[in-house]
């Protein structure tokens, strides 16, 4: 009995959604890995496994003809073994092209007779511009990366020459801000913040003051208690801090913590009297490692008022001034030991931090 011409039709329509299905799975999948993949080879590996695994071939493999591009040896090996032992019945090469240049080539194996039938080379052939378009991506991705790299390189080779010049100029308060480092990264770490912004406080708390080298050493440096007059001369340090840095494209908000690390919660600091969450936490928490450093450690005007009467200003101030949870965290950590400066507060360490 002969099939019916619409039996035909049905059947060929059921296979191109089949076809279509595989398509589109296979090509999500292949996305999800160029975003997902840290690397070429991590990427080629993560393919093999796509063909093998989920699309039915026994071995499959991406050659690439780029010289700069290095596939792992075992991978070569591999190849030459299975060619040689001709243990597959199938085998499909396919160009992988990027505008008139050739990338490579992917390599599909399967024990499978005439395994890629006309559609399933189709398939395929979208596949292998998919690669070239995911390799494309992985490039600008690497390129990217190594420009990020240069970039945060240059940045932290200024932070450093910030820190130096404040060290040479005025050795108390590069001590004073590499100790609240010390003491807001612990704090930082304590309340679970991630890696990138522990890195970014750390970074904003080694030069909060930078300000300060527009304010006369004699000012800094002399004994005896600030004068009013003094202290208004002082206290736009953060302000110019900002304006110091602003044109620095760092991606850590380190110009916020740097205008914000005298304003108070209640509204009651300085220079823009912002309140609660209008202060980033980075802000918040230098604002309790600054003050808990400054009273706890000698000052040009002041000896030392020791650890206890800081933690006790912080404790008054919790809340009204400070941030709750960071003034807690903080006592804990010198409460239960957990925390202590690398050096001293004598006046010698002070000036040689």
């Amino acid at each position: 009995m002969k099939r019916r011409n619409s039996d035909t039709e049905i059947e060929k329509l059921q296979l191109d959604f089949e076809n279509l299905d595989k398509l589109n799975y296979l090509t999500q999948r292949l996305q999800s890995m160029v975003m997902s993949a840290e690397n070429e080879i991590e990427f080629f590996t993560n393919i093999s496994s796509l063909f093998m695994d989920e699309a039915g071939y026994n071995f499959a493999n991406i050659e690439i003809t780029r010289e700069e591009s290095q596939m792992p040896v075992k991978e070569s090996s591999k190849i030459e073994a299975f060619q040689v032992e001709k243990f597959f019945n199938s085998f499909l090469s396919l160009p992988i092209l990027q505008g008139p240049s050739k990338l490579g080539t992917l390599n599909l194996y399967s024990d499978r007779k005439n395994a890629f039938k006309d559609e399933e080379r189709k398939i395929l052939e979208k596949l292998a511009c998919d690669i070239a378009y995911g390799l494309y991506i992985l490039q600008l991705k690497n390129e990217r990366d190594r420009a990020l790299e240069s970039h945060k390189e240059a940045l932290l080779n200024t932070i450093e020459a910030f820190v130096l010049t404040m060290k040479k100029r005025d050795p108390y308060t590069a001590g004073h801000q590499k100790r609240v480092t010390e003491l807001a990264v612990a704090i930082g770490e304590r309340m679970g913040l991630d890696e990138k912004r522990i890195e970014g406080l750390r970074l904003g708390a080694m030069i909060h003051d930078i300000g300060k080298i527009n304010v006369p050493g004699e000012i800094l440096n002399r004994p005896g208690k600030i004068t009013r007059h003094e202290f208004e001369i002082i206290k736009p340090h953060s302000q110019l801090g900002y304006e110091i840095i602003q044109g620095l494209d760092f991606p850590w908000p380190i110009e916020k913590m740097i205008l914000q690390h005298h304003e108070r919660i209640d509204g009651t600091g300085y220079p823009k009297g912002l309140k609660g969450e209008e202060i980033i936490t980075e802000a918040k928490i230098i604002a309790v490692a600054d003050v808990v450093e400054a009273i706890s450690s000698h000052r040009p005007y002041r000896v030392a008022l020791g650890i206890q009467a800081a933690l006790a200003e912080i404790k008054k101030r919790k809340g009204s001034s400070f941030d709750s949870q960071i003034v807690d965290i903080c006592i804990e950590l010198f409460e239960k030991k957990e925390f202590h400066w690398e050096n001293s507060h004598s006046f010698l360490e002070n000036i040689t931090a």
